[in-house]
């Protein structure tokens, strides 16, 4: 990534240019400035020397560049920013550097926010938390969050392209309706009921994780201080055109994902339905946190 040599005849050859790779976990603060600051201002030089008639270079941010809401309002494109983590400081100096050769590049920033769908390990490891929890509240920090499925995101990278834009000018990528936990949970629910009926999942299984699921209660509050996720999804409806499914679809289609690559199999979990989840099975142990970008 910090070496345009490497890629610099590519780039002759390219009508637009989309730039997703980034360092998302990293040891040091170091390893996020080198590859997602570094990284992109190299990337932006090498299009500037090389093809400086790109029609448009679209630069893929975070909503972790902003950080979250203390208030409970919606997030917004003008808001200020305040990033609460080495990674999301990182994607802020990248927008940064992409300010910087605005001029001399047709660029467009787009912040995602929390993107989901197949192929979102992560994903998959907040489901198995949910489902191997004690019954009883189930607590974050996480009052609310806006939600995009991968495939509407890859659809609105799209239409960043081809869109004319000023120059600069900063998107939130998003769902048109943020949600909060017990509204995760209740796609989730659906999404189980649905794949049990046409035989996706065994409906068994699916009865028991249900039980654990509807044992939860995701609107426990909990780590302070609070913070609010959702974002105003209307200013990349007007310009891009976007427009995200809905989260009952969203999750449906991302939790049959999972059964395709065996999430569900039988030597995953436990005999259903008798079996009590929590404590038929080994402890995840450390490792499976909250993520927010």
């Amino acid at each position: 990534m910090t070496e345009p040599a490497t890629y610099g005849a590519a780039i002759r050859e390219v009508d637009g240019v989309v730039h997703l790779a980034a360092r998302l976990t990293a040891r040091r603060v170091s390893e996020y400035e080198h590859a997602n600051v570094l990284g992109t201002a190299r990337l932006l030089e090498a299009c500037v020397e090389n093809c400086p008639d790109l029609r448009r270079v679209v630069v893929v941010s975070t909503v972790a560049a902003m950080g979250p809401s203390r208030n409970g309002r919606l997030l917004t494109e003008s808001d200020p920013c305040h990033p609460v983590t080495a990674y999301g400081a990182s994607k802020l100096a990248a927008e940064e550097a992409a300010h910087d050769l605005a001029s001399r590049l047709p660029i467009t920033i787009l912040r995602p926010v929390f993107v989901y769908g197949p192929g979102d390990p992560r994903g998959a490891a907040h489901l198995e938390t949910w489902f191997r929890s004690p019954p009883g509240g189930w607590t974050s920090p996480i009052r609310s969050l806006s939600l995009v499925h991968v495939d509407d995101f890859a659809r609105a990278c799209h239409q960043a392209l081809m869109a004319d834009l000023i120059s600069g000018s900063t998107y939130l990528v998003a769902a048109p309706a943020a949600c909060d936990w017990s509204e995760v949970r209740t796609a989730v629910v659906g999404a189980l009921h649905s794949l049990a009926a046409d035989g996706t999942i065994d409906g068994d299984l699916a009865r028991c994780l249900l039980t654990r699921v509807e044992a939860l209660d995701p609107g426990s509050p909990g780590g302070p201080p609070p913070e609010w996720w959702g974002c105003d999804a209307g200013p990349a409806a007007a310009a891009l055109g976007f427009s995200g499914r809905s989260l009952a679809d969203g999750a449906r289609d991302t939790i049959a994902s999972y059964a395709a690559s065996g999430f569900f199999s039988p030597e995953r979990w436990p005999a259903p339905p008798a079996r009590d989840l929590h404590t038929a099975v080994k402890p995840l142990g450390p490792g499976i946190t909250q993520e927010t970008t």
